[in-house]
């Protein structure tokens, strides 16, 4: 017994050193940045607000160019609603966004509110956004409602943007 106090020893003082390169390597986002000003539809799911570029976290919207087919038959472009009905959302409103992370392309990953307002909960509820659980589970509840009501895309046929863009 006496032989492996050594051994344990060595094995929690690396476990200590590994903790602590973890947390010295935090993102600069940790503690959390906040973006705040009027805001304006990039795509379905970005927004610029106060200059930056912000992906709203747990959603993902059609793409521009993304085609879908309405309860009447008739195919539309889905991505330029996603992007119409955000601009409706935040026009003229002042949202306040909390980031997360930094994408690869620059944009900013995070969540916005006004008045609390929550932004990416506004555009899944009418349905021109999909929940993206394999980022969150944060608006999956939402989609359900969109569903039954059938709002949006859930109206007609329609294919998730990572199914959409993968099939590309």
């Amino acid at each position: 017994m006496a032989r492996f106090i050594p051994f344990v020893l060595a094995v929690l003082a690396l476990a200590i050193m590994a903790v602590q390169q973890q947390v010295s390597a935090q993102s600069r986002y940790d503690p959390f940045q906040v973006a705040q000003g009027l805001a304006r539809a990039v795509t379905g799911d970005v927004v610029a607000v106060g200059g930056r570029e912000i992906r709203l976290h747990g959603l993902d919207a059609p793409d521009p160019g993304q085609t879908c087919v309405s309860a009447r038959g008739q195919a539309y472009d889905c991505g330029a609603v996603a992007r119409r009905v955000l601009a409706a959302l935040v026009e003229g409103r002042t949202f306040r966004c909390t980031l997360f992370s930094r994408l690869s392309g620059g944009q900013e990953v995070g969540v916005c509110e006004a008045d609390g307002y929550d932004l990416g909960a506004a555009l899944v509820v009418r349905g021109w956004a999909y929940s993206d659980r394999a980022l969150s589970n944060r608006y999956e509840g939402v989609e359900a409602r969109a569903q039954t009501r059938r709002a949006g895309v859930w109206a007609g046929r329609h294919e998730r943007p990572w199914v959409y863009r993968q099939r590309r």
